[in-house]
């Protein structure tokens, strides 16, 4: 079987998700293919937190130069 750039995109936020709930953080995944949000956190003082996930099979280049800046929303590479 191939692998492509879907499932590894998928896996990655599985593990970032692991992390966050070792950290013992509320963390919730997005379903489905067009999501503008990967895994949304919600804080102890119940404010929530988007965080994208970008990833990448093998070696390459990923410029992440289309998002602005937000206090509440952070990207994992």
């Amino acid at each position: 079987m191939r692998a492509n750039s879907f499932n590894t995109g998928v896996a990655i936020e599985y593990l970032v998700l692991s992390k966050l709930y070792r950290l013992e953080l509320e963390a919730y995944v997005s379903q489905g293919n067009k999501k503008s949000v990967d895994i949304r956190v919600i804080r102890e003082d119940e404010t929530p937190v988007s965080i994208n996930v970008k990833s990448v099979r093998g070696y390459s280049s990923l410029v992440v130069n289309n998002v602005e800046p937000k206090h509440d929303h952070f990207i994992f590479l």
